[in-house]
């Protein structure tokens, strides 16, 4: 397991483009959809725990993950697989980008690229939302996305904006 989830790493990691909601989903369909190593509820807790951890939250998303598959050789087996050659990949674009600023080229390509990361964005919230539709909860999932998005762009603090979520998660869950 330890050796399937690092080549799985390195590739997720190192190969998706977009961001974190992207490079997650692509994380996800392995472990979760295609050979059930995590149970899909699992993940979602894992990604939302995730999001909500001060940091890069795609480095968490590795590290718990790693955590759950093959415990602590497992997280820091995915968050160096994840992490490393990107980061040297990204020194090398730092380097390389002052000589690209001033290329027309380069900004027509970026105008394209920023509408697909939108896309690939919201393939990443439907992938989270996945879990709430199969268990008949969509209605009130994409009710509580829509207002924390809603409170985002108002421009209502992050913090105060999942503490929010979490009271009202609290509050609906039977006891």
């Amino acid at each position: 397991m330890l050796g399937a989830f690092t080549a799985l790493s390195l590739r997720i990691g190192n190969l998706t483009f977009g961001g974190g909601d992207p490079t997650m989903l692509a994380l996800r369909r392995k472990p979760v959809e295609r050979c059930a190593w995590i149970s899909d509820e699992r993940f979602t807790l894992i990604w939302s725990f995730a999001r909500v951890t001060p940091g890069t939250n795609v480095v968490a998303c590795f590290a718990r993950a790693g955590w759950t598959l093959a415990g602590g050789r497992g997280a820091v087996a995915g968050v160096l697989a994840s992490c490393v050659p990107a980061a040297v990949f990204r020194y090398w674009l730092a380097v390389a980008e002052r000589s690209w600023q001033s290329s027309a080229w380069l900004q027509a390509v970026l105008r394209g690229v920023m509408p697909a990361v939108a896309g690939m964005m919201l393939a990443g919230a439907v992938g989270l939302l996945k879990p709430a539709w199969r268990a008949g909860r969509l209605p009130g999932a994409v009710l509580m996305a829509v207002a924390a998005a809603g409170l985002s762009l108002a421009g209502a603090p992050p913090v105060a904006v999942l503490a929010g979520a979490a009271w009202v998660g609290w509050w609906r869950t039977p006891r």
